[in-house]
């Protein structure tokens, strides 16, 4: 009502002024600001009902807020204060998630309060993250490759994740190494291989190469020491906004920073076995030492069924050669998020909140559509057929009747936008060429970090008949040339002004960068999220500019 409207008028000021900076931010000072933000909230929640005649309604929304906009700033710190300084934050512990345990995590008067949706969205992500960082530390088998086409039953996987667990991860070295050519005895063999099994970890100076670093000796030795400290945990982070290498130990573990063009190359296969393992234990000669050096040094890489005894699982010939021509692939590190805080959130919470959630995780990805469609179709079938509250099916089905006419092989919705020169330029003046679509701004930080991605994928279609366009969302007609001319991007350049641009919301552009390939017949090719796969994606542009005579 009216007395509602004048509460907000009269804190709206206040309100809108309070900004964490969170360079620099440290814990302490964090929850101070945090805690009296939220106090002074509950304050003048206090004297409005007293000054007006709030609604019930609207006290619930209000309470709503305040709680889940402190929860939501505290869950979101680790996160921001890592963004904003280039490490963690050490003085953040277990204990400070603590806080979890004060605030409901289903809470039916927050539906509709954009912080609690936040809070859910961020507290199921860390739950997530604990989960993906222990497999990430220490994968299983499944963890690592997809093993779905052996069709393997759960206890059969659970029992391959074993055995790959006790005699996979680590094998002997006498499996790697042929020791009879050193003429040991049976006991020799045995005692080598506990050694090998209880060999020295290896230093970061001896994992990579950091002469690029141009750390003296001291440096390096306590940058071995701090990686030993810190549980031998390291992380690498690649900007083309840096224009040197460096290395940061502010954090809980080491980080490299490497522009975008450079590599951190490493050497831990040039270490000698014998300057890992104590030797006098065992009376080898020099000659042998050297022997089994060079026999380590080219020893082959082992296939599954030689580290692990497959008949335990009962696998045929076929299946355990199918195994090992999947081992011997390259991992696919298959955390993903995809699908998992959806499946978690079905875990966690209950009720309308449960399906308010779910609703909105489908609506989004339909709009965002970079998702596996068929996948989220099919949540969508489970979801209509136990969903209570027919508005959130509707709400569903306007996204997806939307999501729709974006899929590939769809017409790519036409637009005229003004380029550098002020000159009008439609996308079907286009027609017969292939069209990448990059959706940008120049305050987007990931935009320009994937332009050395885009500066790859045009070098390789220099010869084809493909158009890269660029259509930036900037209000700030000045801030876009500038970073036109500073990082020198290349193709047909417009500006929509906005995410309110009819040409945004056309393209349901939700967030920043997003890109399109449209074919040489104007229809969708494919949406696109990420660019590091370049090569992958220049064959999904050359097959779009053949497009013209299907």
């Amino acid at each position: 009502g009216a007395d509602n409207n004048r509460f907000i008028a009269e804190i709206l000021p206040a309100y809108l002024t309070f900004r964490l900076d969170y360079e620099g931010l440290e814990l302490e000072d964090f929850m101070r600001q945090v805690d009296q933000r939220r106090q002074d909230e509950f304050e003048w929640l206090a004297k409005g009902r007293e000054k007006y005649e709030l609604s019930p309604g609207f006290i619930d929304y209000a309470t709503a807020r305040f709680n889940y906009e402190w929860a939501r700033q505290m869950i979101s710190y680790p996160t921001n204060y890592r963004f904003a300084n280039d490490h963690d934050n050490r003085d953040i512990t277990p204990e400070y998630y603590d806080f979890l345990q004060d605030i409901p995590l289903v809470d039916e008067k927050a539906i509709g309060v954009s912080e609690y949706h936040t809070f859910l969205t961020r507290t199921l992500g860390w739950e997530l993250d604990k989960v993906a960082l222990k497999q990430l530390r220490n994968p299983t088998l499944s963890d690592r490759y997809d093993l779905s086409s052996l069709e393997l039953s759960e206890a059969a996987q659970t029992h391959l994740d074993s055995l790959y667990e006790k005699d996979g991860r680590k094998p002997s070295l006498s499996k790697m190494v042929d020791l009879s050519a050193l003429g040991l005895s049976d006991s020799e063999q045995i005692h080598l291989d506990s050694l090998y099994a209880n060999r020295r970890s290896l230093r970061l100076s001896e994992r990579f190469d950091l002469s690029k670093f141009e750390l003296s000796a001291a440096a390096i030795a306590q940058l071995d020491s701090f990686y030993e400290r810190s549980g031998q945990s390291f992380g690498i982070t690649k900007s083309s906004g840096y224009e040197s290498s460096r290395i940061d130990t502010m954090g809980t573990k080491v980080v490299f920073h490497l522009p975008m063009e450079e590599e951190l190359e490493g050497v831990s296969e040039k270490i000698p076995l014998s300057e890992l393992l104590d030797w006098s234990v065992l009376s080898l000669s020099t000659a042998a030492v050297a022997r089994l050096d060079s026999l380590y040094e080219h020893r082959r890489p082992l296939k599954l069924s030689e580290k692990l005894d497959l008949a335990e699982l009962g696998l045929s010939e076929t299946a355990q050669a199918q195994l090992d021509s999947i081992y011997a692939g390259p991992w696919m590190r298959r955390v993903s998020f995809g699908g998992k805080r959806y499946d978690l959130a079905k875990q966690k919470l209950d009720g309308r909140v449960l399906y308010w959630f779910l609703a909105g995780e489908l609506v989004n990805e339909f709009e965002r559509g970079y998702t596996d469609f068929a996948s989220v179709n099919e949540r969508w079938e489970e979801f209509k057929e136990t969903n209570p509250y027919p508005e959130y099916n509707e709400a569903i089905e306007a996204a997806l009747t939307k999501a729709l006419v974006l899929q590939p092989g769809q017409p790519a919705p036409d637009f005229t936008l003004d380029d550098l020169d002020g000159q009008p330029v439609s996308l079907n003046q286009f027609k017969g060429k292939a069209i990448f679509i990059d959706f940008w701004a120049s305050w987007c930080g990931p935009c320009i970090v994937d332009l050395p991605y885009i500066q790859k994928i045009k070098a390789e279609m220099a010869e084809q008949p493909v158009v890269f366009l660029n259509i930036s969302l900037d209000d700030d007609e000045e801030a876009w040339r500038k970073a036109i001319a500073k990082h020198e991007i290349k193709g047909v350049h417009l500006r929509a002004a906005g995410w309110g641009a009819d040409v945004a919301k056309a393209y349901s552009i939700s967030s920043l960068p997003s890109y399109y390939v449209v074919d040489a017949q104007g229809r969708i090719a494919e949406r696109l999220r990420v660019l590091d796969d370049t090569q992958g994606i220049v064959a999904i542009i050359a097959e779009s500019t053949k497009a013209a005579g299907g």
